[in-house]
């Protein structure tokens, strides 16, 4: 290997120094040994048999020695891709009342859980308190199967938030629009699209620092059925501080 390479490099580099020392018949050998196995290694190297053709000549002759006992050939049972989780049967149901909670941060990370109305913890997630990117976060049920995922992009008038299901395909976008006026106090408003981009929901806060949310149905088909044509407020949010 290259310790016997640059040992015998050293001895033959030496040679010549103790010629006159009783150990040099020793040497000599030592170096014509050397030698032996440099050369032994290179050609071992030059003649390695080709990793694909070698596992080819493996399997040929284990055919051969399973037909020579069994008396047919082998059947080998194909690996099949796990398949998908079915989302609906692996994330809880989320109730129409439901907290979230988050931990303070502890060593840049954070924890929280989805809780139903008796804190029950439904789905679990954690949040890398430095990360540029926060909304990124993965979320899992109660027993550690993945139930979704959120992920976060900037674009010029706010955050993009894409939400994909437990097979980490996307489910919608919660897209933030920043609205500004002059002479008032900056509004955000956040929008629900599928993944084609048709809108379903929108929320509406007053200001940029409130707490309070209300979500309202903006699909085409409900708000034809309105009498108005309003949208129909379908949840309400608050958010707070402990």
């Amino acid at each position: 290997g290259e310790a016997w390479k640059s040992a015998c490099r050293r001895v033959v580099t030496m040679r010549g120094l103790r010629r006159q020392e009783p150990q040099f018949g020793a040497m000599i050998l030592g170096v014509v040994f050397c030698l032996v196995v440099m050369v032994n290694s290179e050609e071992a190297i030059r003649l390695k048999p080709d990793e694909i053709e070698a596992a080819k000549e493996i399997r040929k002759a284990e055919e051969q020695r399973w037909m020579e006992k069994h008396g047919k050939a082998p059947v080998y049972i194909p690996v099949k891709a796990p398949l998908p989780y079915n989302c609906t049967n692996t994330v809880p149901v989320l109730p129409p009342r439901m907290v979230i909670k988050s931990d303070t941060c502890s060593l840049w990370r954070k924890g929280g859980s989805i809780q139903d109305q008796y804190s029950h913890s439904l789905v679990e997630f954690g949040i890398n308190c430095l990360s540029m990117k926060p909304t990124d976060i993965s979320f899992v049920t109660s027993t550690g199967e993945p139930a979704f995922r959120t992920s976060e992009e900037y674009f010029d008038w706010g955050v993009k938030i894409t939400v994909y299901d437990c097979n980490q395909k996307p489910m919608a976008t919660v897209r933030e629009e920043m609205l500004h006026s002059f002479g008032s106090t900056g509004r955000v408003d956040y929008v629900v699209e599928l993944p084609d981009g048709t809108e379903i929901a929108r929320s509406m806060q007053s200001s940029l620092v409130g707490t309070k949310f209300l979500i309202f149905d903006t699909q085409p088909e409900s708000l034809k059925a309105a009498k108005d044509g309003q949208p129909e407020p379908i949840a309400y949010a608050r958010v707070l501080y402990s």
